[in-house]
């Protein structure tokens, strides 16, 4: 049983001319700028602060991998692993 629905056409206007896309899905990743400046101010700094937050987790989830990465870590090592992950990528820029 083919479950699979019909893609249906996209319209785009470009001055007079009308340009309609057919068999395209509603979400490219191509799409992720739009959909970025289609955000209220509250969501997109929630949105940076998530993503920023995440990418120093999955650096300090790597560091805290091996025991002797950075020295001098205690007995919270793992949130010094997080700390060491921002102030790292605070540096970088």
């Amino acid at each position: 049983m083919n479950m699979r629905r019909k893609p249906t056409p996209v319209s785009v206007r470009a001055g007079q001319v009308e340009f309609v896309k057919v068999n395209t899905d509603a979400w490219r990743w191509r799409d992720v700028y739009r959909w970025l400046l289609g955000l209220r101010w509250p969501q997109f700094a929630a949105f940076v602060a998530a993503v920023y937050i995440t990418l120093n987790l999955l650096f300090a989830t790597l560091y805290s991998l091996e025991p002797n990465s950075i020295a001098g870590t205690g007995l919270h090592w793992f949130l010094d692993c997080f700390f060491f992950s921002v102030q790292t990528l605070a540096t970088i820029g």
